[in-house]
Parts: C-alpha cells; sequence; structure tokens
C-alpha cells in the first residue's frame, strides 16, 4: 500500500463517517475502519479504472453505502 497516497484519504473518510455518526446519520456502533473500505473503493475504481461517474450514480452509490453500513453497525 502506498501510504503517501492511501493516508490522507483513509483519514477523510474516517472524518466523513465520524462526522455522520456525530449526527446521527449513522449508527455509534459502526466500526469506522471497516466503513472506510466500502466508501472509497467504488468511488476509487469507478474514477480510476472507468474513468468517470456521474450524479445518479454517486446518489445511488451513497444510499446503497448508508445502507450496508447501517446494517453491519452493533
Amino acid at each position: 500500500m502506498n501510504r503517501n497516497v492511501a493516508a490522507p484519504r483513509r483519514a477523510a473518510a474516517r472524518a466523513i463517517l465520524q462526522a455522520a455518526i456525530d449526527r446521527g446519520e449513522l449508527p455509534s456502533g459502526l466500526d469506522v475502519e471497516l466503513g472506510i473500505d466500502p466508501l472509497i473503493a467504488p468511488l476509487a475504481f469507478r474514477m480510476l479504472v472507468l474513468k468517470g461517474g456521474d450524479n445518479e450514480y454517486s446518489e445511488t452509490l451513497t444510499r446503497a453505502i448508508e445502507a450496508a453500513l447501517k446494517a453491519t453497525a452493533s
């Protein structure tokens, strides 16, 4: 893993998830470290491999990730 690339992105994702927890949008029992991967991976794949995305995709992905994260929280 290239820490110069991954670390800042993981930190940003961690902050996004923690803010959602603090606002009550995600459960307090959420495993934030587990939640980072499904938050970053689909977007990275879409941008790096498929070379782009659109707002509809982003909105659908956001709802799917939110539902998945809520389902995994203890």
